[in-house]
């Protein structure tokens, strides 16, 4: 639960607290009579601060540690038997990995985490005359463009490799794979986002990817961190997949593991979370 609006006013007083402990340092230039009311407030808001601002943190963690107690409890167990794969398609690698192991615990098997490239509208417009006819082999007529790359890889997701296609996107190092794409999955987890100084890769990378999943049967849900410098949570809502606008959070990992059971959703602690802080576990629906 968030801090109410009496913390952060608590919050404030101790900042003016820190003030008046600079104006007594200065204290030799005043009155003496100035400095000691200046003495006596100073006593009385750190009395106050202790008073009330120490028992609500202490609230907070205690709330915050019930709920990292209970989110297991929750989704422990929930993604057994389901083939997830994690695409990383913003700039939020230590994201991408640590679901890969929450999403684990909570039951799914994660034969592969794909990343994709910090600068792939570039790249796919460099190499297109070496992907472009690999990738064609299997796919005749394929367009000329940074989201047929995506396309395809939504099909080797969505079915397995057959063998060529994933060769040429790593060989043309628009993808990295870890882990093997032999098999299809079920569902697809994009970690999405941009930090400050990325370049966005959205309409590009994103939503042509999770439009063509989709289209294959394959469920889509978005995780971004809560602090994401630009949001890919619009443009993926837009496009039919969820989103998770706090992945990087206890419950937004909570909310991750429900919403790939769930209808469609905008779940989290941001104002795109139109659909509310957690989806309904799928049992109470």
């Amino acid at each position: 639960m968030a801090p109410g609006i009496r913390y952060h006013l608590l919050t404030l007083i101790a900042v003016f607290l820190a003030l008046a402990i600079g104006m007594v340092i200065g204290g030799s230039y005043l009155p003496g009579a100035i400095v000691s009311g200046l003495t006596r407030q100073i006593r009385e808001l750190n009395a106050r601060f202790t008073e009330e601002v120490g028992p609500l943190r202490e609230q907070n963690r205690r709330q915050a540690d019930a709920i990292g107690a209970l989110v297991p409890m929750v989704v422990g167990g929930r993604l057994k038997g389901m083939r997830l794969a994690i695409v990383q398609t913003g700039d939020y690698g230590d994201l991408a990995t640590r679901l890969r192991d929450e999403l684990t615990r909570a039951g799914a098997r994660i034969p592969s985490l794909v990343t994709i490239p910090p600068d792939y509208r570039t790249r796919s417009q460099m190499t297109a005359e070496r992907w472009l006819p690999a990738l064609r082999a299997w796919h005749p007529g394929l367009p000329r463009e940074p989201a047929s790359p995506m396309r395809v890889l939504a099909s080797v997701l969505a079915s397995g490799d057959n063998g060529a296609d994933a060769r040429a996107l790593e060989a043309s190092r628009l993808i990295d794979v870890d882990g093997s794409l032999t098999h299809g999955v079920d569902g697809v987890v994009l970690v999405g986002g941009t930090g400050q100084l990325g370049e966005s890769r959205v309409d590009a990378v994103d939503v042509p990817l999770a439009l063509a999943l989709r289209g294959l049967g394959v469920e889509v849900v978005l995780a971004e961190p809560e602090t994401v410098e630009a949001s890919s949570v619009s443009a993926l809502s837009a496009a039919g997949a969820s989103t998770v606008d706090n992945a990087d959070t206890t419950l937004g990992t909570a909310a991750l593991v429900l919403a790939l059971q769930s209808p469609r959703g905008d779940f989290g602690a941001r104002a795109t979370a139109t659909s509310g802080l957690l989806p309904a576990p799928p049992a109470a629906r």
